[in-house]
């Protein structure tokens, strides 16, 4: 990952500020890994303090040393153990947070007991949606990285084309596509925002409404920290009897989909629309950045408006026995509307 600027951790710390203030909340601590490096700029074994209206302070178990030269953070400092997380807050903070907010999502329930424990006199709250909400508007700095983790997802998409048309399919294909992406720095890690959830870098099924031959293949990239996924049905060589106006029809409903996210628009607005179609396809999307499944995520964030600067991976399917072909792509929503990253 590249050091993330002063500026840049700035600019986020104090938008949660902005929600902490709101919300009269006065402080909270982040735990999770992605959200700890998305505030501090390191991801190594830590806990970070943001107080709403005065400096963060970062605690380092280990790597301080790693920690310090990642983090441009200004109060940064080393710990033995957990247990001293109360006391380096006394000392900054000289009072007890009447109300600490936690990532009541994403953190175990042992975990949140530790540290409600911790903090036995404060009002425990839930700070996820406002740090969920922060994160899911991209700054140019970020843009820039998800544009490079597209570049390199259009840059496989042609080598598994290349590779398929050689008759390469099956568990080979995958294997060299997966070699090929790791070649090209994938990080191999790809995090998904949920309890144990996991997701391949490749996956490969075929797509029998379409012919003998043909194949839905979906990437997702994982280069800088930042995800992309990609969703194409491949023809192979020897395809047979494939059905172009069933895959025609798919796109150009994907098309009219994205002509309609913009800022504003809804998840909700969009399923409402397509079961208008009566076409029988199926909605699916989340935000994608630090993780997979940021919100907005289709069927949960329902009501929760787009806005500049978030980015989406949208995917469509026909609602049918097996779930047929699924196209997927990943882009950016301006003032203008849905763009995709890659070009």
């Amino acid at each position: 990952m590249h050091p993330v600027p002063l500026e840049e951790i700035s600019r986020r710390i104090s938008r949660l500020q902005g929600y902490l203030k709101d919300r009269d909340i006065d402080a909270a601590l982040i735990i999770h890994r992605p959200n700890l490096y998305y505030f501090s700029g390191t991801a190594q074994n830590a806990v970070l303090y943001i107080p709403r209206s005065s400096e963060p302070l970062l605690m380092v178990k280990k790597y301080y040393p790693r920690a310090r030269k990642e983090s441009p953070l200004r109060k940064v400092t080393g710990m033995k153990g957990l247990r001293e997380i109360r006391e380096k807050i006394d000392a900054l903070s000289k009072g007890n947070p009447g109300r600490l907010g936690l990532e009541l999502d994403t953190i175990p329930v042992r975990e949140a007991s530790f540290y409600s424990a911790m903090f036995a006199a404060s009002e425990i709250l839930d700070v996820s949606p406002f740090i969920m909400r922060t994160r899911s508007i991209k700054s140019g700095w970020e843009i820039s990285k998800l544009r490079e983790t597209a570049k390199r997802s259009a840059l496989s998409f042609g080598h598994a084309k290349a590779l398929f048309s050689q008759g390469i399919e099956g568990p080979s294909l995958s294997a060299r596509l997966e070699l090929f992406m790791r070649r090209h720095r994938h990080q191999a890690m790809i995090r998904i925002r949920g309890f144990r959830k996991r997701m391949r870098p490749v996956s490969i099924s075929p797509v029998p409404s379409l012919g003998s031959g043909a194949i839905l293949l979906q990437l997702t990239w994982a280069y800088l920290g930042y995800h992309h996924l990609e969703g194409r049905v491949l023809f192979g060589y020897d395809a047979r009897g494939h059905s172009p106006k069933r895959l025609e029809a798919l796109s150009q409903t994907l098309l009219e989909i994205k002509s309609l996210v913009k800022p504003g628009a809804t998840w909700g607005d969009i399923s409402s629309w397509l079961e208008r179609q009566g076409e029988g396809y199926r909605l699916f999307g989340c935000g994608v950045g630090l993780e997979v499944m940021e919100v907005p995520v289709a069927g949960e964030d329902q009501e929760l408006p787009f806005d500049d600067g978030m980015v989406l991976a949208i995917g469509i399917r026909p609602n049918s026995p097996g779930g047929g072909a699924c196209l997927m792509e990943t882009g950016l929503i301006t003032k203008d509307g849905f763009s995709l990253l890659r070009t």
